[in-house]
């Protein structure tokens, strides 16, 4: 059985895509050419316009994400490097089993959290992509440091990046270069966070107001989480 998926939509040829092959085998091929045959394996597709076909010669499960490219700007990967880290090298391998692990488990909510799931493979993916990339590893620990501070503080809507600057006793243009190493801004993760928890909290409450949960998740207003939504394409299951 063959699968063919088109990239044509506006802004589908700037997305990364996310395979995940949890059960069975999958060949993955691009405008007619072999891209990579793998069974119970993690894959990342680069972004672009050609035609994506997937074959499936027997029986297969799995998922199918993606992630805007901005998101790892102004990072470039090399698409031979992406598929040697995706498929071989052992971030690869330890990252599927991660994913499956989490899906597999007996009794996990995780697993049943849309939401929650894509932004951990996401993250997976996106550590991948940092990888296949030229970085330099000396922001590393900053970054970290300052992701836990910030998924802590998002919800307050005065929370900003000289304030997480601040917090972390750093100047604002030392942890602009951590982000900048990883591929991303400071202003777009906050701005990220505040949109997953409130796609989390529309999907939860269906019967809560945009304006509430905006509020809630630290937006200045329904508009500002509108635009969030569209920006990073977190479209709410209700």
């Amino acid at each position: 059985m063959s699968i063919m998926r088109e990239r044509r939509a506006e802004g589908s040829g700037q997305r990364f895509w996310l395979i995940l092959c949890t059960k069975g085998h999958l060949d993955v091929s691009i405008a007619g050419k072999p891209l990579a045959a793998f069974s119970e394996q993690f894959y990342v597709v680069p972004p672009g316009r050609e035609r994506l076909t997937f074959k499936v010669p027997e029986y297969c499960e799995g998922m199918l994400f993606s992630f805007h490219r901005g998101e790892v700007e102004p990072l470039r990967p090399e698409a031979a490097r992406l598929r040697e880290e995706t498929l071989k090298a052992p971030l690869g391998r330890a990252s599927f089993g991660y994913l499956k692990g989490i899906l597999d488990s007996e009794g996990n909510t995780i697993g049943d959290d849309t939401t929650t799931l894509r932004t951990l493979i996401r993250e997976v993916a996106r550590g991948i992509v940092r990888t296949a990339s030229a970085t330099d590893p000396a922001n590393e620990c900053l970054f970290e440091s300052a992701q836990w501070v910030l998924q802590a503080e998002f919800t307050n809507p005065g929370f900003n990046a000289g304030q997480l600057a601040q917090r972390l006793g750093v100047s604002r243009s030392t942890l602009d270069r951590a982000y900048a190493m990883r591929g991303c801004r400071i202003a777009q993760e906050i701005r990220r966070a505040r949109a997953e928890y409130a796609k989390s909290r529309l999907e939860q409450y269906p019967s809560w107001s945009r304006s509430l949960v905006a509020h809630s998740a630290g937006f200045g207003s329904g508009v500002s989480l509108r635009r969030a939504l569209d920006e990073f394409d977190l479209r709410p299951e209700r």
